[in-house]
């Protein structure tokens, strides 16, 4: 009976509405890119065995200063622990 409760509990679930809150600095740095720069960021963050202090590491030293803990936030995007900035995916 327990499981029985248990799927009615969770068929019984309503969508909230998305987690936001302000811009990070990766976003904002994302709108900064002409298309072909931005991309080339968007593909660095998609790949695996790319680190995010690296990513940062890259920026920060091409005048776009941002931590890799910021970075790896918004990597994280749509998980618990993912960035919450606006227009993020999620």
């Amino acid at each position: 009976m327990v499981n029985a409760n248990l799927a009615d509990a969770l068929a019984n679930l309503t969508p909230h509405a998305a987690r936001r809150g302000p811009r990070c600095s990766v976003a904002d740095i994302l709108d900064q890119l002409d298309p072909a720069v931005r991309a080339a960021l968007e593909a660095a963050m998609a790949r695996e065995g790319i680190t995010s202090a690296a990513i940062a590491e890259t920026l920060s030293a091409h005048g776009y200063p941002v931590k890799g803990n910021t970075v790896a936030r918004h990597r994280r995007a749509g998980t618990a622990t993912g960035c919450l900035c606006p227009g993020v995916q999620g």
